[in-house]
């Protein structure tokens, strides 16, 4: 569920996927209903989206400046098409969403995983 759109530690192999939160979602769906279609337990991460950050999370805290408009409408897209595809598990990124989080990772941050980002992206229909 990564969209290393315009970073700087991006290789992905496919950049029309990582350019279009449809693409991704399309795939998303797809992969969703293989898995659990097989008996696998899909498990979208990392919600809210690793897109657009420069730094590896193993190593620091990455942090993504964007409002929630541009939440909305890139880095929540994919997670809403997984969930509506079924997937029940949702794994949260340590990552700093400021707008929602302030310095604090998304993995830590109340409003990110009970709020409104979650609501919006129907994250809470997965963890319920």
């Amino acid at each position: 569920m990564r969209r290393q759109q315009q970073s700087a530690q991006s290789h992905h192999q496919y950049p029309f996927v990582r350019r279009d939160p449809r693409a991704v979602a399309r795939l998303v769906r797809g992969y969703v209903h293989g898995l659990q279609d097989n008996g696998m337990l899909a498990t979208l991460k990392h919600f809210p989206g690793h897109g657009d950050t420069d730094a590896d999370s193993h190593i620091g805290l990455p942090s993504i400046r964007v409002d929630y408009a541009r939440l909305d409408s890139v880095e929540l897209v994919p997670f809403r098409a997984g969930i509506d595809a079924g997937a029940q598990v949702v794994m949260s990124a340590h990552i700093a969403f400021p707008v929602f989080t302030g310095d604090a990772p998304a993995t830590l941050s109340a409003s990110m995983l009970n709020g409104r980002a979650a609501r919006f992206a129907q994250v809470q229909k997965a963890w319920s």
